[in-house]
This record gives C-alpha cells, structure tokens and sequence, in this order.
C-alpha cells in the first residue's frame, strides 16, 4: 500500500513537472516574440518611428565630380568598409556562397537582391526576400534606378553607389 501511495505521488509530481515545463517554454516563445515585434518597429538608429509619419524619399547626394558611378560602397555592416568596383555585370546579393557579394546578415535571404546594369544607369531590385530591400526608407517593390549616392539597406547592412 505505501508503494503504490509512492508511485501515485510520483506520477502526479512528474506530471506537474511536465506542465511546468510547458508554461515555461510558452513563457519564453511569448517574450521572444514580443521582442521581435518591438526590435521590427525601431528604425536603423534605434528610435522609434511613428505610425502616422511618411516615410521620407531617398534624394540622390550631389557629388563633386560627374561621371557614372564606379564603385559599390558598403557603409554599414559587416562588410562596412569594403568597395567593389562595378564592372557592368550583375550583383547578386545575399547570403549564399554563390552570390556575387556574399552578406554575413542574417535579415538578408540566400537570393535577396540584384543590382543589374542596363543602358548606362544601374537599377536594383528585390528577388522577393523576406525581409525586403530598401532605398532610403521605402521598401522596393519593382526594380528602382539606383544613383549615386542613394542608400540602398538589406538587412542591416548599407551600401551605396560612389564615384
């Protein structure tokens, strides 16, 4: 009779045991989500953005000199430094090996954008990724002429055209 009050003790105290298990993981999956949400409305420089303000619009900077563009510049990120000269073929970015200019970010899908030569202009454009690719703050949609100077984010990570 003892062992079987024991064994009945023991069943219902691992049972608790497992519930507890589950209102901790539940907890856990509640608050990491909620911080994914709260990390999505911040801006890159941390702040807050307003719901009901517009977005402004990527205005080209006037740079000194003329001429078309030569190098893609990385301004931010884990490749913020680094410059690759523009040859005429395409960029392939993302994070797969086999991309022109491989991102360590993890927001970057494994095909994420292109940015493609055509007519003496370049142009960018988004090859449906996740977490979107965007020219100032707007999010492309269809392939946008891309100019010196506009900033162009995938993730968290920035580059630019350059002279």
């Amino acid at each position: 009779m003892a062992v079987g009050l024991l064994y009945t003790i023991l069943r219902f105290g691992f049972v608790a045991l497992l519930w507890l298990l589950v209102i901790g993981l539940v907890l856990v999956l509640r608050r990491d989500i909620s911080l994914a949400a709260t990390a999505s409305t911040k801006t890159s420089t941390g702040r807050s953005r307003k719901a009901n303000r517009q977005p402004k619009q990527s205005k080209p900077r006037k740079s000194k000199r003329g001429g078309r563009p030569r190098y893609l510049a990385f301004t931010g990120g884990a490749l913020a430094g680094n410059r690759l000269k523009l040859d005429g073929h395409p960029i392939l970015l993302g994070r797969s090996g086999d991309c022109t200019v491989p991102l360590r970010d993890s927001y970057a899908s494994n095909r994420h954008a292109r940015i493609y030569h055509n007519d003496g202009q370049w142009f960018i454009e988004d090859l449906n990724s996740t977490n979107g690719t965007f020219v100032g703050n707007n999010r492309l949609t269809t392939a946008q002429l891309l100019e010196p100077g506009m900033v162009v984010r995938i993730g968290q990570t920035t580059m630019e055209l350059t002279r």
